[in-house]
């Protein structure tokens, strides 16, 4: 597989806080299976990278749900989100953001984020990515004239209200 093959993390252990703070650690207890991002052959400018885990899953019944802002699935016995102060959590988790807002970032990106998960065995989520920096780029929307000058000299097209009000502006 060589250097950069598959990596399991044994002792299904994850430590929070490995910058070397002196915060203390907190163990996440799941099987985690991170492997490196693949090439598809069909399409080159992509990139994909796969997170599996052997967490238990979701349901089928709630896989519409996944992507919806503030649903969750993991709630403590008290049917709250789980907080920090609990051993093995991350700050906020819980609080249905994290997959929303990972897809959202993946999209502006020109990519992709997808989940599967088997009730009772596990979640992959897959994420897809621009291969080449000059695909993956975005246009910036322009509000003003000055930020406009900013653009014109690279011929970078401007498709908002800047550019039709500096067009009736001209006589």
């Amino acid at each position: 597989m060589g250097l950069f093959g598959h990596i399991r993390i044994h002792d299904s252990r994850i430590h929070h806080n490995a910058d070397n703070s002196d915060a203390p650690c907190n163990p996440l207890l799941l099987p985690l299976l991170i492997s490196p991002a693949h090439t598809v052959p069909a399409n080159f400018n992509s990139r994909i990278g796969l997170i599996s885990d052997k967490g238990g899953g979701f349901p089928r019944s709630v896989a519409d749900l996944l992507f919806r802002y503030t649903f969750t699935t993991a709630h403590g016995s008290k049917g709250k989100p789980l907080n920090v102060g609990q051993t093995g959590n991350a700050p906020l988790a819980g609080y249905g953001y994290g997959l929303p807002l990972s897809r959202l970032y993946a999209r502006y990106l020109h990519g992709d984020l997808t989940v599967a998960g088997l009730e009772g065995y596990g979640t992959d989520a897959f994420v897809f990515l621009m291969r080449r920096d000059f695909e993956a780029d975005e246009l910036l929307p322009v509000f003003n004239r000055t930020s406009a000058r900013r653009y014109e000299p690279a011929r970078t097209p401007v498709a908002d209200w800047a550019e039709r009000r500096s067009l009736l502006e001209k006589p």
